[in-house]
C-alpha cells in the first residue's frame, strides 16, 4: 500500500484548506466533524436483460483480470445478483424515477423499473480515498455484464442512464479526477424556490448537497445553473479534502471540514474536466456555508448557504 495515496505532495501542518486558501487551524471559527466509513460502495444495474445466467459474476472475469489496476490496488469487492423492483436496494432510484418533473431523461426506465422484469445489481466496494476503485471498476463491471446480457445500463446512486458503452478510462492522478463525471446535480421545485442537490457523492465518501428546499425559499429557476456549476465545484473541493485526510491520516474515525468553504472558478473547472476559464458564469470566489445534517435512516447531507 502507498503511503501517501492522495497524490498530494505533502501533509498540511496545522493548517485548514478552504477552496484554494489555507487558514492557520485556530482561525476558523467553526468546523464540522464528520465520521470516516471504513468501506465505500458503488451500485450499478443492469435493467432487463435479455437473459440472467447462472453465475453472472462469470461475465466479469476476463474484463476484471485484464483491467490497468494500480500497481498496489487496496481490496476492491465485486458481488453480482438478480434483483427485482421490491428490492429496498433500488428505491432510490425509483422514487426519483417515479418523479417526472425531477428527471425527464429517466421517464424510459419506468415501465422497467416498476414492472416484473428481473435485473442484476452490480455493487463494487473499497475503503474509502485515492484511488476510488469501487466507482472505476464498477463502471466497468456493469458493462461488462450489459454486454453480454443485454439490458439498460444504470447508475443506481446517481439515478442517471449510462452510455453505451461505459468505459472509464484509469484513475491515473488525483489532480485530474473531476467529480462531476461521478455525480448528478439535480433540480426540482415549485415557482416559489427549487431545490437542488447532489446524487451520487456519497459513495465518496462525502455527504450529499443541498441548496433550498423544493417549493420553498431556495433559489430562482434562472438560477439552477449557475448553482450546479458551484455545487460541482464545491463537491471538488470536499472530495479532495477526503482524499488528502484519509492518506494523511490513516485509520482514523472521524476528520474535520470548515463550516465555511471557498469555491473558486479553478474548482469547478477542476469538476468538470475542462480548462479553467473556459465558461465564464462564474468568476469570483463563492463564499459558502455548510449545515450538518443526518436523516433517521443514517443518511448524511449538507445544507449549502451563501455567504458571499
Amino acid at each position: 500500500m502507498h503511503a501517501n495515496r492522495s497524490g498530494a505532495a505533502g501533509c498540511p501542518q496545522n493548517r485548514v484548506r478552504v477552496g484554494e486558501e489555507t487558514r492557520p487551524a485556530g482561525t476558523v471559527s467553526d468546523v464540522i466533524l464528520l465520521p470516516v466509513p471504513t468501506v465505500l460502495e458503488a451500485a450499478y444495474l443492469v435493467a432487463a436483460p435479455a437473459r440472467i445466467p447462472a453465475d453472472p459474476t462469470a461475465l466479469v472475469e476476463d474484463r476484471w483480470s485484464s483491467l490497468p489496476w494500480p500497481d498496489e490496488p487496496p481490496p476492491v469487492g465485486l458481488r453480482i445478483r438478480e434483483t427485482g423492483a421490491d428490492d429496498p436496494a433500488l428505491a432510490p432510484v425509483l422514487e426519483i424515477v417515479c418523479c417526472g418533473e425531477c428527471s425527464p431523461e429517466l421517464e424510459p426506465l419506468f415501465p422497467l423499473l416498476s414492472g416484473r422484469s428481473s435485473h442484476l445489481l452490480v455493487t463494487c466496494a473499497a475503503p474509502p480515498g485515492w484511488p476510488p476503485l469501487h466507482l472505476w471498476a464498477g463502471s466497468h463491471a456493469v458493462d461488462a455484464v450489459a454486454a453480454v446480457s443485454g439490458g439498460v445500463r444504470v447508475d443506481v446512486d446517481a439515478a442517471r442512464l449510462l452510455p453505451d458503452p461505459w468505459r472509464p478510462p484509469p484513475l491515473a492522478a488525483v489532480g485530474d479526477f473531476g467529480v462531476a463525471r461521478w455525480i448528478r446535480v439535480e433540480a426540482s421545485g415549485e415557482r416559489d424556490g427549487l431545490g437542488l442537490r447532489t446524487l451520487g457523492l456519497a459513495r465518496l465518501g462525502v455527504p450529499e448537497l443541498r441548496v433550498g428546499e423544493p417549493g420553498g425559499l431556495g433559489p430562482k429557476a434562472g438560477e439552477a445553473a449557475w448553482w450546479t456549476h458551484v455545487l460541482h465545484g464545491l463537491a471538488q473541493v470536499l472530495v479532495t479534502r477526503l482524499f488528502t485526510d484519509v492518506a494523511c491520516y490513516p485509520g482514523r474515525g472521524s476528520r474535520a471540514v470548515p463550516a465555511e468553504l471557498t469555491v473558486t472558478a479553478a474548482d469547478i473547472a477542476a469538476a468538470e474536466a475542462r480548462p479553467a476559464g473556459s465558461d465564464p458564469s462564474v468568476r469570483e470566489p463563492v463564499g459558502l456555508s455548510l449545515r450538518y445534517e443526518v436523516s433517521r435512516g443514517g443518511a448524511q447531507r449538507f445544507i449549502v448557504g451563501r455567504v458571499f
